[in-house]
């Protein structure tokens, strides 16, 4: 597992670029307290959603691929209930 902070990138500019570049809206859930895990919420339409999870991912792995040691965070992608909210 990454560490989303360091994959989000400070303040979150990085999954603000994501954001910007796939047209998705991505929400980041907050740790809860005794887990590590967080969620990921992306609605737009199913390019957008699939650009901006693609994104995510190469973020992630090139994270692990520099610094192997900083997984610690498990990150889950969580369904949208209306994948189209964001196109209307």
């Amino acid at each position: 597992m990454i560490s989303l902070a360091a994959s989000l990138g400070k303040g979150g500019t990085k999954i603000n670029e994501i954001r910007q570049m796939s047209g998705a809206i991505i929400k980041v859930s907050n740790t809860e307290e005794g887990s590590k895990e967080r969620n990921i919420t992306i609605t737009g339409t199913p390019a957008a959603v699939n650009c901006a999870q693609y994104l995510i991912n190469a973020n992630i792995e090139r994270h692990k691929a520099l610094d192997p040691k900083s997984c610690t965070t498990p990150v889950s992608f969580v369904p949208s209930l209306n994948p189209l909210a964001a196109a209307s």
